[in-house]
Formats: structure tokens, sequence, C-alpha cells
């Protein structure tokens, strides 16, 4: 039985998680920005090497230092029938969640996290655009005992469990092969944003790749296949290409290793990943809606995507 209702505060390893959030969050909410600069950088010279490693750094530093400063202000305990919270970068907030709002409860154990037994509990609300509650690095047994609160709607309850984490009458609904993951990836739109982040790299190397062709092509002009630039051109672009979809698909098994979507009483369990093993627990009386989605190359592949609201 642990104890919540006193003040909590998080891991000191909580601010690796929080450094890689938040970098994470300027690239996926200035993606545009990213892929904008690596394009310009391909085709003029407006943009050094040397100035996007000072740019980098000072962004790094920037990002560790508030996140610093954001575990030192973050403090979490349970409240009754609801769950509270301390935080702020510069201004001190204080937030109350009711666990009746709370519509998803996400476990994760990212690998550096796991040697230490430490967890990730998310709890998401309707309508909010980000996760009111997101705790990185509290104990396993802490957030274990969150997340059956959050279920069981309750100050403290932590019933017995199986080794996986979950009630002992749950049922397989399905069950992801790494084909599955591997094509599913492949299908995804994530190849068009490693496409683009591979942008600028691309430029730097422009000069090595001009050297080696014109050398190439030095060395074979007898053969009418290396011979012909067009054709260079042409079969470097689909390696690229098939490259690329190699490598989205390489992401997705390892994002998604072992998916397994259970349903547990009444609700579902989804459970997934490899290097951040990650358990997502939703009530059936809160899903509002399914939707099927499926990209064009997912029609070739015959991929569907099922999202759960």
């Amino acid at each position: 039985m642990t104890s919540l209702e006193h003040w909590q505060r998080l891991s000191p390893l909580a601010v690796v998680f929080i450094v890689l959030a938040q970098l994470q969050k300027g690239v996926r909410d200035n993606l545009w920005l990213f892929l904008s600069a690596g394009a310009g950088a391909a085709f003029t010279d407006f943009l050094s090497l040397q100035w996007l490693l000072v740019i980098g750094a000072t962004w790094l530093v920037g990002t560790v230092l508030a996140s610093v400063l954001m575990f030192k202000r973050f403090r979490f305990r349970i409240d009754g029938d609801a769950i509270r919270l301390r935080r702020g970068l510069f201004e001190q907030k204080e937030l109350r969640v009711r666990f009746a709002r709370i519509q998803n409860v996400e476990l994760s154990q990212p690998f550096y996290f796991k040697p230490f037994n430490l967890a990730r509990l998310t709890l998401q609300t309707p309508g909010a655009k980000e996760d009111e509650v997101a705790l990185p690095g509290v104990a396993m047994t802490v957030a274990q005992a969150l997340r059956n609160a959050v279920q069981d709607n309750q100050a403290e309850a932590i019933p017995h469990e199986t080794e996986a984490g979950l009630p002992s009458d749950t049922a397989v609904l399905y069950a992801a092969r790494w084909q599955d993951l591997y094509l599913h990836g492949m299908a995804s739109h994530q190849v068009w944003v490693l496409g683009g982040a591979l942008a600028y790299v691309l430029s730097q190397l422009m000069g090595r790749i001009e050297t080696l062709l014109d050398r190439a092509l030095a060395e074979a002009t007898a053969l009418p296949l290396m011979g012909s630039l067009p054709l260079l051109v042409g079969l470097t672009i689909m390696l690229g290409v098939a490259g690329l979809f190699a490598l989205s698909g390489a992401i997705a098994v390892v994002r998604l290793w072992a998916f397994t979507l259970r349903r547990a009483s009444d609700r579902v369990v989804a459970t997934a990943g490899w290097l951040d093993r990650r358990e997502q627990t939703a009530k059936l009386e809160k899903i509002t809606g399914l939707s099927w989605r499926q990209s064009p190359v997912g029609r070739l592949l015959r991929r569907w995507s099922l999202v759960v609201r």
C-alpha cells in the first residue's frame, strides 16, 4: 500500500524524459520550419553547418535549463477522488483533475527508466489539446497505485495484479505480428517526415556525391547503363525512397513491438513498445467513436489503422 495523500516529487531521472519530450514537442510544433530550413539549405547557402550547430546547441541548453526548473517546481498528490498538481515554469500553477473526468490512462516505461523501476503515467481528459496530467519518472508502484485509483475511482486501491500488470480476466482482441507492424510503418505518413528531415544532411553531402558520381562516370564510360546520368539519378532516387520506406517500417516495429489489444472487464487495454513499453487503458463507456484510416500507400498494401476515440 502506497500513500499518495502527501505531496510527491518526481525522480531526478525525470529530467531526462522532460528534456526528450520538450525536444520532440519543439520539432513537432515547428515541423514546417525545420522542413523549410532543410529544403532551403539544400538549394541555397543561407544556413551553414556551423550556424546550424550553434542554433542546435543553444536550443539544447535552453531546453535542459527549462526542464530542470520544471522538475524542481513539480509536485503531485491524491486529493480525495482527484489528483492535484503543482507545476509551472515561470508561474506556479495548481491543477485538480477529478478521476471521473479521465478518459484514458497510459502507463509507459522507457528503456532508461526500466533499470530504476520508474515509469511515466499520463492521464487524458475530454476536450484537452494536450495531456492534462503527465508524471514522468515516478516509481512503478506509485504509477500503478495512481492508475488503479483512477480506474476504481477511489483514493487508495491497489488490487492484486498479474505479472503483466493487468487483471486476470482478460481476453485478447488483437495481437499484431511484426510483419503487420512493418507494413503499418511503410503505410504511415512518417516516411515523408523522415524524407524532409534528411534534406539538410543530403545537402551537406551533395559535394561528395557529385565527386563520386563524376568518378563513377569517368571509370564506366564504356557501360551504357552507368554512363547515363538521368538513369543514375533515377536509380538513386528509387533506392533512396525504398530506403525511407524500409526505415519507416523498422521504426514502427520498434515503437509498436508486441502490440496487443485486450479487453479487461469494463475497459480495453493496449500494450506495445520495445524501447518504450506502453500500456494504454480506456473504459468502454468513455469511448465516443471509432474511425478507420487508410493512406495512399496503405491502399496499395491493404493496410488500415483503427483509431479509438
